[in-house]
Formats: structure tokens, sequence, C-alpha cells
């Protein structure tokens, strides 16, 4: 798996199942929020390495914890972390 199979639609499941709520759907964003922490994440076909970095900062989830999820629904159970080629602040995590 690569991450360009990350939509911006799979990534807002993801985090719902993170436990954060939908607050407002944009015609491009969708705002969540869990406790104080708002994330925003646009509505794109592609979410890249930067993009998902930046999601993922914001929301204070790792890159391990959004795999699990990722990896519970189903679809993506055959993907292992080691396929995934994150970028080096991901790989700080």
């Amino acid at each position: 798996m690569r991450l360009s199979q990350l939509t911006g639609a799979e990534c807002v499941e993801h985090l719902r199942q993170l436990g954060f709520s939908i607050k407002h759907r944009g015609r491009r964003v969708t705002v969540l929020q869990r406790g104080i922490c708002r994330v925003v994440v646009p509505d794109v076909d592609v979410v890249d390495g930067p993009l998902l970095d930046a999601i993922l900062r914001s929301a204070g989830v790792d890159l391990a914890s959004l795999l699990r999820v990722r990896s519970r629904s189903g679809v993506y159970a055959r993907t292992r972390p080691e396929e995934i080629a994150p970028t080096s602040k991901t790989a700080k995590r």
C-alpha cells in the first residue's frame, strides 16, 4: 500500500473511528473535533505524505494509530506498516 491510496474521505472516516466527530462539512473540507482539538481534512483524491503529516500532527494522532484503524476496516487488513514509506516527520513518532 502507498499513501496515495488514502483519500480525504477515508482519512475523515479513520479519524471518526479514533473518536473525532464531524463539526462541519464544506464544499472542499471537513472539520472534525475531539475535545479541544480541531482538524481540517480537505476533500482530495490523494492525501500525500506532507498533507497526512499535517493532519496527523493537528489531530495528535500517530501513523501507527491510523494504520491500526485502517487495517481494522477490513479493506486494508493485509497492509503491513513497513509497506508504507512515511515521511521523516511521521517516522520519528
